[in-house]
């Protein structure tokens, strides 16, 4: 044989074997939502199935196959971290029916757990809660689930982690609060229920290095993306234009540097 294809064919052997292994089998099924081929990876192999492969973990392509070789995407996935993350309800009950933990961590800085990995469906979400997943843990950027929903516009969920009594205040890493979130990307709806639920209209961001001078208000942050309508709810409900940011800046003098006639006008 060909030195250089036995090489390569000693290489590709481990990785293989290691894609047949149980625990993948079982992964691979739950990425394709493929409930028959999870119970019979239960019934006849010897499998935790709140597992995950130690050593590498397989990215799973639309037909469930490893499509190359090991990445770090789905490092640390359990069964249901790939059921909940693909979006296959029934196989995200069956797993939690036969004993899938909902708050099962990944084992890496990140800590997610599935709920983190929802992509925003709402049903799969509501059925993790009712089954008591932990709706106050918090993403590896220190965001809750609140955080997140009004990070990308989801009144509908947001409302349901405001009825959870979620902090609407508590902030991420970053030390921005959600009002900062929804305030820079002018999610009018979503900045109108966070104030009408407690969100304070003035908190400020931190100083964290030197890329970041802090001091920014939600109305900075919507004056700096442009957002004229935000920046009138925030002052309708009490935001203070005259704090200034870590720049010694008001949220008057951002417009004035961005030469925007409206919201100069506003903020006189």
């Amino acid at each position: 044989m060909n030195p250089t294809r036995l090489f390569i064919l000693l290489l590709i052997i481990p990785w293989y074997s290691a894609f047949s292994a149980p625990i993948h089998e079982l992964l691979k099924a739950s990425a394709k939502g493929n409930i028959k081929k999870i119970e019979s990876i239960l019934k006849s192999a010897k499998v935790d199935i709140n597992g995950y492969d130690k050593d590498l973990d397989p990215y799973i392509g639309n037909e469930g196959e490893p499509v190359g070789p090991p990445t770090t995407e789905g490092y640390g996935f359990t069964a249901l971290h790939w059921a909940v993350y693909k979006g296959h309800f029934e196989a995200v009950q069956y797993l939690v029916e036969h004993g899938a933990n909902v708050n099962a961590e990944k084992p890496d800085e990140d800590v997610m757990t599935p709920i983190f990995y929802t992509g925003g469906n709402e049903k799969i979400i509501r059925y993790l809660i009712s089954q008591k997943a932990d709706v106050f843990k918090k993403d590896y950027l220190g965001c809750t689930l609140l955080y997140r929903s009004a990070s990308v516009g989801r009144l509908d969920l947001l409302k349901m982690y405001i009825d959870l009594k979620l902090d609407v205040n508590e902030p991420s890493n970053s030390s921005e609060t959600p009002l900062h979130k929804a305030s820079y990307r002018g999610y009018d709806k979503i900045v109108k229920l966070l104030l009408e639920n407690g969100a304070k209209v003035n908190p400020l961001t931190k100083k964290l290095s030197n890329l970041s001078s802090g001091g920014d208000t939600p109305l900075h942050y919507a004056v700096l993306s442009g957002k004229l309508s935000t920046a009138k709810i925030l002052l309708e409900h009490g935001a203070d234009k005259t704090i200034k940011d870590g720049d010694g800046k008001t949220p008057l003098d951002i417009a004035k540097k961005k030469g925007d006639k409206e919201l100069i006008e506003l903020l006189k």
